[in-house]
């Protein structure tokens, strides 16, 4: 079997399990879309809105193939000529899951998750393939447990492959999910990569589904554990805040948002990721001390929540 159908059977079927596991969660039912790609494949988009626990959740999947642009090249930061290819006459081919959940209950944290493969070919045939991915977290109150709980799942998936491979990957998502125009950091990470091919294709493979048969263990849990709890009209409020920085990151530094976008992409499914409500305050003042305040603590200075030798 090929890496592409490989790739492919993987994300579709970590698809519906993932969403049947949510669905048990929320009570509701993921709206199944399926679309085609005009220059050809399509995909799979699953949306739940306005859920009992799920506000706005998006997992879905993407097969497709084309030309490669001059805008994608841009967003891709990639050579053409040092890689073979002749930029106009170049293809790719790029097959990937990708998943945001946004609970009601400011309690639970938001996740996201996304895993990959990427191919570009000549006319001669495959110049150069690569994997990315990753998940993080996004809490907009702190539960340390649930921290640990989700770093502890990612690492596994990466001792799987590799003992030293969290340890890469770990500051990589701290690295790469953050906003240097607030100094802060999306959330408290997870694991991310772009364009790995240092290693065996079947390795890359591994850890993209130890990486999805993490997320119900782990971010399932949190989101059965978290959507019980009470909570104020103060901390919806301050949920719809944080949220404001997730817009800000999807639309400002996200290079999967800009790779779909610049690639002609369905914009629906693109931009399934946003929350469906958030706000934005004027130089919001944090109390010391406070539960918002120990959010923030994290934010702007990552921690280490399981040892990467561990």
């Amino acid at each position: 079997m090929t890496m592409r159908a490989a790739m492919a059977r993987l994300v579709y079927d970590a698809q519906a399990q993932i969403i049947s596991g949510l669905e048990a969660i929320d009570g509701g039912a993921f709206y199944k879309d399926p679309w085609t790609y005009a220059s050809g494949g399509g995909g799979l988009t699953g949306v739940l809105d306005d859920g009992a626990v799920i506000e706005r959740g998006g997992v879905n999947v993407s097969e497709v193939r084309g030309p490669l642009t001059d805008r994608m090249i841009q967003v891709l930061a990639i050579d053409p000529e040092r890689l073979g290819l002749d930029s106009h006459t170049a293809t790719f081919y790029a097959v990937g899951i990708s998943g945001v959940i946004h609970p009601r209950n400011p309690m639970a944290p938001t996740v996201h998750f996304n895993w990959r493969y990427f191919e570009l070919e000549s006319a001669s045939g495959v110049a150069t393939w690569w994997f990315g991915g990753g998940a993080d977290l996004t809490p907009y109150y702190l539960d340390e447990s649930d921290c640990v709980l989700f770093h502890q799942h990612q690492k596994a998936a990466c001792d799987a492959v590799d003992a030293g491979l969290y340890g890469v990957l770990k500051p990589a998502a701290d690295d790469y999910f953050y906003l240097p125009f607030r100094k802060e950091h999306r959330g408290v990470g997870g694991t991310f990569y772009m364009k790995r091919s240092d290693l065996p294709a079947d390795a890359w493979y591994t850890l993209a589904e130890g990486g999805l048969g993490s997320i119900l263990p782990s971010y399932g849990e949190i989101l059965k554990k978290q959507s019980m709890r009470a909570y104020t009209d103060a901390q919806r409020e301050w949920q719809l805040y944080r949220r404001g920085r997730y817009v800000e990151f999807n639309l400002v530094s996200d290079v999967g948002t800009q790779f779909g976008l610049a690639s002609g992409g369905r914009t629906e499914s693109i931009l399934i990721s946003m929350p469906r409500h958030a706000m934005w305050s004027y130089n919001r003042e944090i109390i010391p001390g406070s539960p918002e305040a120990e959010l923030m603590a994290v934010v702007t200075q990552p921690r280490t929540w399981v040892s990467a030798s561990a």
